[in-house]
């Protein structure tokens, strides 16, 4: 278990791992879904899972709604390259970027999760 977390990047565990614990931990508190998993080896697989699919659903929707609303703006990737070779501080800047945007996707999904259960119940 030690070798497999100590091949996790940070960027898998701020952008996968993190957000997948995140989720399992508010979808089993705010619905009656119960998703924490009791083994931890087979949590991290889940929750890097569920982060994982978190992440890509803000790539997909969050990304391209704060492209269009103008809230972010993205440079041509050539230049991201040749920036990030001067100064190494860019990727991680791009990194939290990544971050925030699963962050907020985090939020969606619960939120998503939320309203189907209480529909569902009702």
């Amino acid at each position: 278990m030690k070798d497999l977390l100590d091949k996790l990047s940070s960027y898998n565990i701020f952008n996968y791992l993190l957000p997948g614990i995140l989720f399992a931990v508010f979808v089993d508190d705010m619905t009656s879904f119960h998703i924490l998993q009791n083994d931890i080896v087979v949590g991290v697989f889940v929750y890097y899972f569920f982060g994982s699919v978190i992440s890509r659903i803000g790539s997909l929707l969050i990304e391209p709604l704060l492209r269009k609303w103008g809230f972010v703006k993205f440079a041509p990737y050539e230049d991201f390259v040749r920036v990030s070779k001067a100064d190494p501080n860019i990727e991680i800047l791009s990194e939290a970027n990544n971050m925030y945007r699963t962050i907020c996707s985090l939020m969606l999904c619960v939120g998503v999760v939320a309203l189907y259960d209480r529909a569902c119940s009702s």
